[in-house]
């Protein structure tokens, strides 16, 4: 992807990622529009995919494909962290 990347330890992955250099818009697609599959494709291969989920988790994308996964799929594990956390006392947001 064709993003800022910081020079920092929790984006440095980011250089090693497969979509590194691609057109964003195969990662970022209108709602309705283009389907992931493509993007899905890129991320299966890539050596970094967890490291990039976890990013995604992290900081709460709510578009695009990251770490092979869409913003719907990524919206269900938030949720599910979330009912697990609120269990144990705690909380993502």
């Amino acid at each position: 992807m064709s993003i800022f990347i910081e020079d920092d330890q929790e984006t440095a992955w980011m250089l090693d990622g497969a979509c590194r250099g691609l057109d964003p818009g195969l990662f970022y697609s209108e709602k309705g529009m283009n389907k992931p599959v493509n993007a899905l494709a890129v991320c299966k291969s890539c050596s970094v995919k967890d490291q990039c989920l976890a990013y995604a988790l992290k900081h709460r994308e709510t578009r695009g494909v990251w770490g092979g996964t869409t913003p719907g799929q990524r919206k269900v594990m938030a949720r599910g962290m979330n009912q697990r956390n609120a269990r144990r006392g705690r909380r993502l947001n």
